[in-house]
């Protein structure tokens, strides 16, 4: 297949780039220079339980890589689902085996798909997964970027994982057998969901097994399924081979289809050799999963090199923040954060560029690289403003891939995934993502059609376009009633804040008329404020409020929460909802409330009732004192946050870290600032380390914390390039190009930035 030129050089520029980080790296480790990898423990967020399950990936793959090759896990026929959305449960005692694509830190069940399992001999019952799977022990698992490995007890056998973005490299090293084998089982899926058109060969004079399979998860249900295709070649010729249907094993066979199929392969490892394999992986066809596996796994492959240039591009991009100071256990967690930060989206383009779209047409990516498993309801609020901050490149192509879905498919979708659109949560996050972007000076993609595609799918201009659910009624009635949809409280402020948004695009458009037209409609949340209870709360479509009314339960006015939770989701105009409450003191007073409730609820197998971290709606709460003049307690409140809701530990994370979400809030809240999302705006909160220095392509950002401690929680002064900074915020232009953000702090609250100016809401500023 012919080779685009732009890709061709994006791909060498990608293999110099290592080349350099292994240069840095030697000049750093001559130097005494720890790198960041150092700090990362994958197993952080492996575990919890309830409400609190992580859902975190353990095993290798590279920065947002296509392949994400880790173990799934298992307690047997009962292991709670949730549990295991993303494969692996910190709780679990058996493995199932290692499969090749997960989503990280998701609660939808999906992928986990051409499942590798070595066993000792071969026969009908262990081509089972009953038969196949096989208990573990912690105190034998090693993970670290980029590598993981286990002993699987039942047969001794120890295994290792690497990565590179496209293919997943397996060593497995047996205890002296004839009948060393090596299982791929074609429909292995995640517990709930299915697999159908699996098929493989065998390809013994190419010591070689390819097939594929359409994954039905949770997600890809929703839009048909998604295929994978795989090409998996041994390092060495097999002694025996063979596959296997419905439990049935066909010795020497080499295809098999239908259900439950896989194949095998055998080998004499009486000398103690180990076993390798490389499987590259492909969403477009086997001929691409080979070209994939041939371009990162060429045949002087080494296990350990392919290791060490994981690690080295890990530490090329964590290197991005550098921290200084702090406890080794805010270390830990913070590089931990980053590196969850930095596993989704997925990287969907093969080596040559080509990638499946959302039409089910295969399309090459022209001078960018296509992604996919956007968790948008989640991730726009922390994960996207990170990554226009620290990797405004790869941001830049994630909005481009959003155009391309877009022009495939008539429409940009809350949670797309894989090839399709899932639909999955509410709202119309895309417009949030793109504004905040644009606004803080991400520019290299298509405005014009990104711009199109919002105004098309927010507006009802276009009566052929594909609209947000309910959108007449919302534009008819400025609010959704109980009778119009469940959770419509959620949806009315989820549709207001993607309006903000979009008046703020279209303001730095020029688009002055749209502008005026979605900032009146941004205020549409007032319309389900009750002064009689001060919550924002559902709605007849009459107009009266729903009764009898608890501020603890949804009584389906809520998705995912209730009052506590969804009343302050307002982000973009807290001025306003100050307003509605009576005042800065109310508003802080509130707030002192909601948070001493909170402070009594330290179990996370259930939801929070009051301030609940582990779920998104809240996530901006502890910030919302900078808009009521008191930034101390921001600064307290944030440091708590930080202390109770992250760990690391498995059970590190207060609940799916949803592609990253809950790591990017630690990321930018250990830095001391915060992002106002779908604005350029950042509040500044309380930083953990003395010094934390960005190292971006338009010039470092510096943030100090003079005498910064876990008692020195407290801002004393600030300075910005060494003028007095008097107000708890920031805009991107303060800090883009390197700035220089200094703060002195100390162990009381001070008055510092009690009296200067408010951070911006939209009803205070145009």
């Amino acid at each position: 297949m012919n080779v685009g030129p732009s890709t061709t050089l994006k791909h060498l520029g990608i293999a110099l780039g290592l080349l350099f980080c292994f240069a840095t790296a030697g000049a750093r480790a001559a130097g005494g220079y720890t790198s960041p990898t150092a700090y990362v423990d994958p197993f952080i967020g492996t575990g919890g339980a309830g409400w609190g399950v992580g859902s975190i990936v353990p095993g290798a793959t590279r920065p947002f890589g296509m392949v994400k090759l880790s173990p799934d896990t298992s307690t047997g026929d009962y292991a709670p689902d949730f549990a295991h959305c993303g494969g692996y449960w910190y709780p679990d005692t058996e493995i199932r085996g290692f499969t090749h694509n997960h989503l990280v830190g998701t609660g939808a069940a999906d992928q986990g798909n051409i499942l590798v399992m070595p066993i000792v001999g071969i026969n009908d019952y262990l081509s089972t997964e009953e038969g196949y799977r096989s208990r573990f022990d912690h105190e034998t698992e090693v993970a670290s970027p980029g590598y993981y490995a286990v002993t699987l007890d039942d047969d001794g056998i120890r295994a290792e994982l690497t990565a590179t973005e496209h293919v997943g490299f397996h060593r497995y090293t047996f205890p002296p057998t004839a009948q060393a084998t090596v299982l791929i089982d074609v429909s292995a899926v995640m517990r709930t969901d299915s697999a159908t058109d699996e098929s493989v060969q065998v390809l013994p004079g190419n010591a070689e097994i390819v097939g594929s399979m359409t994954n039905h998860g949770s997600l890809s249900k929703r839009y048909g399924g998604q295929t994978i295709y795989f090409s998996a070649q041994f390092k060495r010729p097999m002694d025996d081979w063979g596959t296997f249907a419905d439990g049935v094993v066909s010795p020497g066979a080499t295809t098999a289809a239908g259900e439950h199929i896989g194949a095998y392969a055998q080998f004499d490892v009486r000398d103690g050799s180990p076993v390798e394999l490389a499987v590259g992986i492909s969403y477009i066809s086997v001929e691409q999963a080979q070209i994939n596996r041939m371009a990162e796994a060429l045949g002087t492959w080494s296990f350990d090199r392919v290791r060490e240039e994981a690690e080295a591009a890990w530490d090329a991009a964590l290197s991005v923040i550098e921290v200084e100071g702090g406890t080794e256990r805010q270390r830990r967690i913070f590089y931990t954060a980053l590196y969850h930060a930095m596993m989704m989206p997925t990287l969907y383009t093969d080596v040559n560029g080509l990638y499946m779209g959302f039409d089910g047409s295969v399309h090459s990516a022209d001078g960018f690289r296509y992604y996919t498993d956007m968790s948008l309801w989640d991730t726009f609020r922390t994960l996207h403003p990170l990554l226009t901050l620290i990797a405004p490149d790869i941001q830049a192509d994630i909005i481009t891939s959003m155009v391309k879905m877009y022009e495939q498919s008539g429409y940009i979708d809350r949670w797309p995934q894989g090839n399709g659109a899932t639909g999955s949560m509410i709202g119309d996050s895309p417009a949030i993502v793109i504004a905040d972007a644009w606004l803080k000076g991400v520019r290299d993609f298509d405005i014009d059609t990104a711009y199109e595609a919002l105004v098309r799918q927010g507006t009802l201009e276009d009566p052929d376009a594909w609209h947000r659910p309910d959108l007449e009624t919302y534009l008819t009635r400025q609010f959704l009633a109980m009778e119009d949809t469940g959770g419509s409280v959620s949806k009315t402020l989820e549709y207001a804040y993607a309006d903000a948004a979009l008046s703020l695009l279209a303001q730095a458009l020029g688009d002055d008329t749209r502008a005026d037209q979605f900032r009146e409609r941004a205020g549409y949340y007032r319309n389900h404020y009750n002064p009689a209870t001060g919550f924002l709360q559902g709605r007849h479509a009459d107009g009266s409020f729903l009764e009898p009314f608890s501020p603890y339960y949804s009584a389906d006015q809520y998705v995912e929460g209730n009052a506590y939770h969804w009343t302050w989701y307002v982000p973009y105009d807290v001025a306003g909802l100050i307003q509605l409450f009576g005042g800065d003191q109310v508003m802080g007073a509130r707030l002192d409330e909601l948070f001493r409730r909170s402070e009594f609820h330290h179990d996370t197998a259930l939801p929070d009732l009051e301030y609940w971290h582990g779920n998104e709606p809240d996530l901006h709460v502890s910030y919302l004192y900078d808009f009521a003049g008191r930034p101390d307690k921001t600064q307290h409140r944030v440091r708590w946050v930080m202390e109770t809701k992250y760990d690391d530990t498995p059970a590190g994370l207060d609940g799916n870290d949803d592609g990253g979400t809950l790591s990017a809030w630690y990321v930018f809240s250990a830095m001391g600032i915060y992002p106002v999302a779908g604005t350029d705006v950042y509040l500044i909160g309380s930083p953990l380390f003395s010094r934390t220095t960005l190292h971006l392509k338009d010039g470092d950002v510096v943030i100090t914390a003079r005498d910064a401690s876990q008692a020195n929680a407290y801002i004393q002064s600030a300075e910005l390039d060494g003028r007095p900074l008097d107000h708890a915020w920031l805009t991107h232009a303060d800090l883009i190009p390197g700035r220089t953000l200094d703060m002195v702090m100390g162990p009381k609250a001070s008055a510092w930035a009690r009296d200067g100016a408010k951070p911006p809401s939209l009803s205070t500023s145009k």
